[in-house]
């Protein structure tokens, strides 16, 4: 059993750990900008913090989520980095079941799935790896 955020990336649910979260903010109540040639960032607390998009790694296919855009904060390796979601749905206690290794592929960011009370499966997000994939691209 572990506490997460649902969360919501293309009409599709997500799970954060409650544990890997630091801060939550709306768009509009942080200064959010894309450098020419390089990755967006945001600015907490005079520093600047990278973002990761989502788009990058889960098309969009026109499936975006209507819900007013929030960027989680969490630690990695020492340093802190962002996340743009589309929306938070709720905190709740979740039971995964984990992803059987041939379904993992190098690039996958999720570690295990669960049912939602409304039939829907959701993803456990690996925000490691997805951190290591977004600093490995161009």
């Amino acid at each position: 059993i572990m506490d997460v955020l649902v969360t919501e990336i293309n009409k599709i649910p997500y799970f954060i750990s409650i544990n890997d979260i630091e801060m939550i903010f709306l768009r509009e109540e942080v200064s959010f900008f894309r450098v020419p040639l390089s990755k967006p960032f945001l600015v907490l607390n005079n520093k600047l913090v990278p973002v990761i998009e989502p788009g990058i790694f889960f098309p969009n296919q026109g499936n975006k989520s209507v819900g007013r855009e929030v960027f989680i904060t969490f630690s990695y390796q020492g340093r802190t980095h962002a996340l743009l979601l589309d929306d938070l749905l709720v905190r709740t206690q979740i039971v995964f079941c984990p992803l059987p290794s041939k379904l993992v592929g190098k690039e996958n960011f999720i570690s295990g799935s669960a049912l939602l009370s409304t039939g829907k499966v959701g993803h456990l997000l690996d925000l490691p790896a997805l951190v290591e994939h977004h600093l490995g691209l161009k």
